[in-house]
């Protein structure tokens, strides 16, 4: 049994009970500003609408993860991928998975974060920085926006939402500054380099955003997202309990639960926005 199947099993019958008592124990909604994207009020958003479907970790059981190496700009780039099985409608998202500067993609494939959302419909894709994990060379001097930039239109990521942990911030700030375009959505935890980007700039971007930090991170990057991110107009800040920097790891069935429900959402408002 996995990490993320044992947090299912344990914590869902307790979280449900607790969600019906005191409506959401565990989950903070620190949103003071309105949304001006679309149909979706975003500040409002519940994190903890719909429940993970308990199908979806059997079927991630069959998923095989894809293990790869692509050149992006001299790097030989080591990256895992999984997809949607055939009897799976996919969701033509594509979710990237950053890490921090202990971690590697490797983290995302034990916790089970890569197959389960191959098994709700998404095509994930989590990879090893530059000079991390199974990724060749020294950690990356050049322009870290523009790195991601290249690696996104060379693996033809769609619809394109990026979970980005703490060091990894460095690569995915720049990156949602300089092509909000290729976003459709944002999923910062705790990242650093929040404070590399101007409030005026943050001001305009209208990606919508979902930040999630555990309530016992003593890294100072959680309240330092907190703020920083204030100001973008489609952000909603979750805040989980009982979890400190590493909340996929302390928390990983209310990360995960969170990350579907932003998933769910983005679908929706995209399908509004078409119709």
């Amino acid at each position: 049994m996995t990490f993320v199947e044992q947090s299912a099993d344990c914590n869902c019958f307790v979280f449900n009970l607790a969600m019906a008592i005191l409506g959401s124990p565990r989950l903070h909604t620190l949103n003071k500003h309105r949304s001006t994207r679309g149909l979706y009020n975003w500040n409002v958003h519940d994190s903890f609408k719909t429940q993970l479907p308990p199908s979806s970790f059997e079927v991630a059981k069959g998923i095989k993860e894809k293990n790869d190496t692509i050149n992006i700009d001299g790097v030989r780039v080591f990256y895992r991928e999984c997809v949607p099985p055939p009897n799976i409608e996919p969701s033509q998202q594509t979710l990237l998975l950053l890490h921090g500067r202990s971690f590697t993609s490797e983290t995302w494939s034990k916790i089970g974060t890569i197959s389960l959302f191959a098994a709700l419909g998404q095509r994930v894709i989590a990879v090893d920085l530059p000079g991390y994990g199974k990724t060749e060379g020294e950690q990356y001097k050049g322009d870290k926006g523009k790195f991601i930039n290249m690696l996104v239109t060379a693996l033809v990521m769609e619809k394109l939402v990026i979970i980005s942990p703490s060091m990894s911030g460095s690569f995915s700030m720049p990156f949602l500054v300089t092509y909000p375009e290729k976003l459709s959505g944002f999923i910062p935890v705790a990242p650093t380099s929040t404070n590399t980007v101007s409030q005026e700039s943050l001001a305009r971007i209208t990606v919508p955003t979902i930040s999630i930090v555990g309530s016992d991170d003593d890294t100072g990057l959680a309240e330092q997202t907190n703020v920083n991110l204030e100001v973008m107009p489609n952000l909603a800040q979750v805040q989980i309990a009982d979890a400190r920097h590493a909340v996929y790891l302390n928390q990983p069935h209310l990360f995960h639960t969170a990350v579907y429900n932003f998933m769910l959402a983005l679908k929706a408002e995209i399908e509004s926005r078409v119709q």
